[in-house]
């Protein structure tokens, strides 16, 4: 070896470098082992569909056939900038994505930089502009989930999205509880910390509502560890209900928020939080923890890890549930 690298060192070469390979592959190869790579990783399934989408949609039609070797920074511009609106846009999402499919192709030698990640300093920095996801405003809900449940939707997935709404869960946290987090006799509903975004334990209390549907799905006596709201899709696999599923779903409703864009699911958590405040009067601490949202500052969080308002937790649930069903409700598919 150090034969080899004293002879690389009189052609003018830097030993340290590693020899590139003799055919660089090209970036939809690379793609296929990063996504491989992830795939231990992924913390939902929504999480994994939403990368894939945005590759084969928006990524890979434009540099999948190229060399990762020969794609240049420019290549990339053309992907990114007419989708880029600063942090959090779909333009800074492609950026990144595509930044770690560079950063396995730079670990193992095919090319000595990261032109996603040169980017950033070409890309001019755009302040960001919070956006709440659209959001039904919270009068209408209750009309709203009378027409939602007269609408022909597969069963798994109109409980999933009515569970979703009554508990204020995420979407993902919503389709893809299993039996083994429900506790019928506690009337809980325990979410593990590999499922929440925050990374900790949840537990939900379940209110009369939200067991009723539970009652609606058929318990598998032998495996605990099925999906509550299990579908079959295309290939006869059973999973958990797709965001795309959902969304469909969503677009049959045909609500609008006030400014006129289409609800999408997790618009209804925004839904509870204000009329946590303006109808149940909920105090913030108790709303934000039934949201299960982690305090942005670090010294309140410290004192407030470990306090749980779950009785008040408790009662505010029964009372949105309430609200949201005040009329005569029966699940039809």
């Amino acid at each position: 070896m150090a034969e080899m690298n004293q002879k690389i060192a009189r052609q003018g070469g830097d030993p340290r470098v590693k020899a590139a390979p003799e055919k660089s592959p090209t970036f939809a190869e690379m793609y296929e082992v990063v996504t491989q790579n992830r795939s231990k990783n992924w913390k939902t399934a929504g999480t994994h569909a939403a990368w894939v989408r945005m590759f084969e949609n928006d990524i890979l039609p434009a540099i999948g056939l190229k060399p990762v070797a020969d794609i240049t920074i420019t290549d990339i511009k053309n992907i990114v900038e007419p989708d880029w609106n600063g942090r959090g846009t779909k333009g800074h999402l492609a950026r990144q994505n595509i930044e770690s499919v560079f950063a396995w192709a730079v670990g193992n030698g095919y090319r000595p930089d990261n032109p996603a990640a040169s980017l950033k300093a070409i890309l001019s920095p755009v302040r960001r502009v919070v956006k709440h996801h659209p959001s039904l405003p919270y009068r209408q809900a209750p009309e709203a989930l009378a027409e939602w449940q007269e609408l022909r939707i597969k069963k798994p997935v109109k409980l999933a999205v009515l569970f979703m709404i009554l508990t204020a869960a995420r979407l993902s946290e919503a389709t893809g509880v299993t039996w083994r987090e429900i506790d019928l006799s506690e009337r809980t509903w325990r979410v593990p910390a590999e499922r929440m975004k925050a990374g900790r334990v949840h537990t939900v209390p379940l209110s009369e509502q939200a067991l009723e549907i539970l009652n609606h799905m058929k318990f598998p006596a032998s495996r605990e560890d099925s999906l509550v709201f299990a579908v079959v899709d295309r290939n006869g696999r059973i999973r958990e209900p797709s965001q795309d599923m959902v969304s469909d779903a969503l677009r049959k409703l045909g609500r609008k928020d006030a400014d006129g864009r289409r609800i999408v699911a997790h618009g209804f958590r925004r839904s509870f939080r204000v009329w946590g405040i303006e109808q149940a009067r909920a105090a913030r601490e108790v709303c934000e923890a039934a949201l299960a949202h982690q305090e942005s500052d670090r010294t309140v969080a410290a004192y407030t890890a470990e306090a749980d308002p779950f009785d008040d937790r408790k009662e505010l649930m029964q009372t949105w549930a309430d609200f949201l069903l005040s009329r005569p409700w029966s699940v039809k598919e």
